[in-house]
């Protein structure tokens, strides 16, 4: 019986880790694209960039950071970010007009 409480315990606090991760990281990237809305594009790619760094396999932060170089008019560097977001998995239409 104790060893399955140590399974158990060694299952959950993984996954809390990775929840508190994931909700922080939308967090900051909730914060970023308002940010890049008002026009503050550098704080607004900085916190973009550590809610990528946070969650890296979501799409929506790289993608973020892609538009907010593109509309700071830098588009080699918006390139960096989302030519390699063409391959991924949910790739939308609108990416395609971005890039």
């Amino acid at each position: 019986m104790l060893n399955y409480c140590w399974v158990l315990f060694l299952l959950v606090i993984p996954a809390f880790a990775v929840c508190q991760k994931a909700e922080k990281a939308h967090q900051l990237g909730l914060e970023g694209i308002a940010l890049v809305d008002k026009g503050l594009y550098s704080d607004g790619i900085k916190l973009l960039a550590k809610a990528r760094n946070l969650n890296p396999a979501e799409f929506d932060y790289p993608f973020e950071i892609g538009r907010a170089y593109m509309l700071a008019r830098k588009s080699v560097k918006a390139e960096k970010f989302l030519f390699p977001l063409q391959y991924h998995k949910s790739v939308t239409p609108e990416f395609y007009v971005l890039l």
